[in-house]
């Protein structure tokens, strides 16, 4: 049941996948991060097909399309986390502007989210996880009353709160095994 995944000696079958993985993420940084940005563009893509066609209008799939590539672009130059769920966030009030559901760039957001309280002390988390909020909600009621996208566009404020509390939870979790 063991096979020999390291330098340093054997390892239970299960990590050596799992090691590959990271070796073949940290060899090919810039391909992991277009290739994640692209799987979730494309899963947004596939949800709002079949949920929302209003999503899938061509200033949604703009809006879209300039997140997700900011998103990589961000990841790949290594800038810092906040600017995840800052161009996120401001994708999904281009979306209310335009009145199109922002169930394109919602993905984004709570995977921007996620990475920025992942990597961010818990009062950095917590003050611009409350912004991003307070951000969507006013978004929500300047522009989307009028564009009748209704409450799809807040949405998004519950998964976004979960996503920064489980990068705290799993940035917790790193520091107590560490």
């Amino acid at each position: 049941h063991f096979d020999r995944g390291t330098a340093s000696g054997w390892l239970p079958r299960s990590q050596v996948p799992r090691d590959w993985c990271r070796r073949a993420m940290v060899t090919h940084r810039v391909v992991a991060w277009v290739a994640a940005s692209a799987a979730l563009y494309a899963c947004a893509l596939l949800v709002a097909s079949t949920r929302q066609r209003d999503a899938l209008s061509p200033a949604g799939v703009t809006i879209a399309t300039l997140v997700y590539v900011s998103f990589a672009v961000v990841l790949i130059v290594r800038w810092p986390p906040w600017l995840l769920a800052a161009v996120s966030t401001a994708g999904a009030v281009a979306s209310m502007t335009a009145g199109t559901p922002d169930l394109l760039v919602g993905p984004a957001l709570v995977a921007g989210m996620f990475v920025f309280s992942l990597r961010s002390e818990k009062t950095p988390a917590i003050a611009g996880t409350a912004a991003v909020i307070g951000v969507l909600l006013a978004g929500h009621l300047v522009f989307s009353l009028q564009a009748k996208t209704g409450w799809s566009d807040v949405a998004v404020v519950p998964w976004t709160a979960v996503a920064a509390a489980t990068g705290q939870a799993v940035r917790a979790m790193r520091a107590h095994q560490a």
